[in-house]
Parts: structure tokens; sequence; C-alpha cells
């Protein structure tokens, strides 16, 4: 019979249990609920969009399912780049690390523009002052702990919450039969599957909780619960609002939008107060701002977790008095705000859910290869059918954004094609001087 692969669990030594990682899950992703999913109800229309948020719902459950058991028996940093290496060595580490390392530094930088539109509707001042200003608030808050850093994100998550109910009860409210029964229309297989990258938000950035098991209390046991939870609170956020903002104010009215959930509150079926539209507007920014605080702690984390296997630069890797990663906090985050500053919404959105979709399948992959040296019952029916469903949906999202838009799709090729260049460069260096790599 053989063995069950399991790493020890470490000490509890870190401050996050269940539920603040689960609170860290649904930051990282709770900005999908504001983020512009009118793109893709321009694209396939109501019912088509709802098709496409319930497909990749579906490929997130068989991705974390997978992560939950890679993480339950190998507890260390890294997450899916640790678990990449251990089924495919250095050449996983580094494929599955630069894909998350993108994924993580455009999702900071979407977040960013986002949070820059939802602040001007509500003040009128520039992106351009706000979007600067927003990362070195973030940096400077990150960079007093860890603790500080959750605990915001928790309480910004809250008021999130509250804002996506209120906007789901006002269009309730304005909803209409006749409405209704039109929304669905009818629905086409190239437009659905078009409309897949900008279902993703809804979800992306959840599969960053086993970036913290270096400060759960106990990674093996809470880090899954985490994620499961994380994922059904954000599930049940993102399909109320994709119900409720085309009910009351017709799809004509969000086709498209950057600020999707604020075109529906001023279409003229809702025509809602505006103090419910300020409201929103503040709960928009705080769900901005709470995925932004989580995505940032992802982003450090990562790119730390690089500069550990040797992949960045080992600056990356120094901390403060408050353990948090200084120049991983700091160079990421102004790399990404250029990027928001410079590169479109709509692109960075694509691009971000690329190189997202090559960290996911690495990762199904790893639990593959790694799950081979557990025990015959861990590869039973749901783990054959996680892999099967996951990594069948994962490349036809892929596909979708080759099709969107292959200037992203180069774009991430080029930033994997940077990074392997660059190790290649630190072995030959280290064969030069030593003899031997």
């Amino acid at each position: 019979m053989s063995q069950d692969v399991r790493d020890p669990a470490p000490p509890g030594s870190g401050s996050l249990g269940v539920v603040k990682l689960a609170a860290l899950g649904v930051a990282l992703a709770v900005a999908g609920s504001f983020a512009p999913w009118g793109y893709g109800v321009g694209l396939a229309g109501w019912g088509g969009m709802l098709v496409a948020f319930l497909l990749v719902g579906a490929f997130y459950l068989c991705l974390l399912w997978c992560l939950a058991q890679l993480s339950s028996r190998i507890a260390e940093p890294g997450g899916g780049q640790a678990y990449a290496e251990r089924a495919f060595g250095p050449f996983g580490r580094i494929l599955a690390g630069g894909a998350a390392s993108l994924e993580f530094l455009c999702s900071a930088s979407a977040l960013g523009a986002l949070t820059a539109i939802y602040t001007q509707s509500l003040t009128g001042v520039s992106p351009a002052i706000t979007i600067p200003f927003l990362f070195a608030a973030v940096v400077l808050i990150h960079l007093r702990g860890v603790g500080e850093a959750i605990g915001i994100t928790f309480l910004l998550s809250a008021l999130t919450a509250f804002g996506v109910l209120t906007f789901v009860a006002v269009q309730g409210a304005a909803a209409e039969p006749p409405l209704l029964a039109a929304l669905a229309g009818t629905l086409d297989p190239k437009s659905i599957w078009l409309a897949l990258p900008f279902a993703v938000p809804f979800f992306i950035g959840i599969e960053g909780v086993p970036l913290a098991a270096a400060d759960a209390v106990n990674p093996v046991r809470d880090i899954p619960r985490a994620m499961l939870v994380a994922l059904a609170f954000v599930t049940i956020l993102g399909l109320a609002v994709l119900v409720a903002g085309p009910m009351g104010a017709g799809v004509d009215a969000i086709s498209g939008t950057s600020d999707t959930m604020l075109a529906a509150l001023a279409a003229p079926a809702v025509a809602a107060p505006k103090i419910v539209r300020i409201v929103v507007n503040i709960a928009g920014l705080a769900g901005q701002c709470a995925s932004f605080f989580g995505i940032m702690y992802a982003c450090s984390r990562q790119f730390q977790a690089m500069a550990l296997s040797g992949d960045l630069p080992r600056i990356l890797v120094r901390t403060n008095r408050h353990e948090a990663p200084v120049f991983a906090l700091i160079g990421p985050a102004f790399v990404a705000a250029l990027l928001a500053l410079l590169v479109a919404l709509d692109q960075l959105i694509v691009i971000l859910v690329a190189a997202a979709l090559i960290f996911y399948l690495v990762t199904i992959a790893a639990y593959v290869v790694l799950g081979r040296q557990w025990p015959r019952e861990s590869q039973g029916f749901r783990g054959k059918a996680a892999v099967l469903v996951g990594t069948v949906l994962g490349l036809v999202i892929f596909s979708s954004c080759v099709a969107s838009d292959l200037p992203a799709l180069a774009a991430v090729s080029a930033g994997l094609v940077l990074l392997a260049l660059f190790r290649l460069n630190q072995l030959s260096a280290a064969k030069r001087r030593f003899g031997s790599i």
C-alpha cells in the first residue's frame, strides 16, 4: 500500500484562522461584483453572461478542490508555485510562479483603475491623482504588518457586502415581469465563449489563499476550509448582482459599461435616489479597496516566494521589523500603478485572465502528478471529475482570451519568456562562478 505523502503541520505561530483566511479569500475576489461585467453582457446578452458565470464558477470549484487537496498535504508558502515545483521541478516553478505573478500584478492594476473610476464618479478627482495615491497608501499600510492589513480588508469586505445587498434590493424593486421574460434572449455559444473572460473577475484571486500558509494558525486544516467558504460567499454575491442588475435596469443600460453597477442604478427604469447611488458607490470603492489590499498581500508574497526560489532578485526577500517584504511590495506596486495609468481596463482584464489560466492549468497538472503518491482513495471519482472538468473548462476559457485579444496573449508570453531568460542568466552566472549549476 502506498504511503501518504504529507508534510507535518507547522506549529501554530501565525495569526490567521479560518475566519480571517476566508475573509482574505473573499477580499481577493469580492470586487468582481463591481468589475465591468457589462462588457460580457454586451457580448453575450444577459442569458449568455449568466451561462458564462456558471461555467467559470464550475471551473473554480474544480480548481479549488485540487488546491484544497494540495494545501492539506503540503503546508508551505508559495501556493501553486510550490506545488508545481514539487511536481515538475524548476521548470514548473518558473511557469506557475511567473504566471501567478503576472496575474496578481495585472489584478492590482485593474483594481487600481476600477477604484479610480469609482472615485471619479463620487468626487470628480482624476485617475491620474487617485492611482498613485492609492498604491502608495496601500503599500504603507502593508508595511505595518499583515495583521493590520488583513483587519482593514475584513472591514472593507463587510461594507462591500452591504453595498451589494443594497444594489440587489433596489434593482429587484424596479424589476418588471415583461422585462424578465425578455432577458435571456437567444443563447449563442460563440458569444458565451467570448464572454467567459469577463465572468472570471467574479472569482479571480481567491486561489491566493494558500499564499498565507506562513501566516496561518493551522494551514493544513484551515486553508482548504477557508477557500471553500470564500468560494460559496463570492458565488452567491456574484449571482445576485448578475441577476438583479439586468432585472431592474435592462440589458441596454449596462452593456459595455466599465462602471456597470453605477450604470444600472442610473438607468431610467431604476432612477435610484442619489443617496442610494452614493451608498453603492462607496461600497464599490470599499470592494475595490478590499480586493486591492488582498491582491497586494498575495502579490508581495508571490514575488517574495519567487525570490526565495532564486527566480527573482534576492532583494525582494528582505523584510522589515513587521515581517513585511519591503521591496516585494514597493516594486510590484510601482509597476502595477504604471500599467493602471497606461493600459485600457478591458485589455488588463484579458491579460490577467490569460495569465491566471496558465497558472491554474499548471496547478491542476501538479495535483495529478503529486496525487499519484497519495493513497488510492485520494484519487476517487471526485478527484478525477475535478481534473477532467477543470482542465476542459480552463482550456476553453484560455482559448477565449486568445480569441479576444492576441496582444494580451503576446504580453503574457513575453513576461514568461523574460522570467525564463532571467533565470537562465542566473544559472549561467553560477556555472561560470562555481564551475557547475
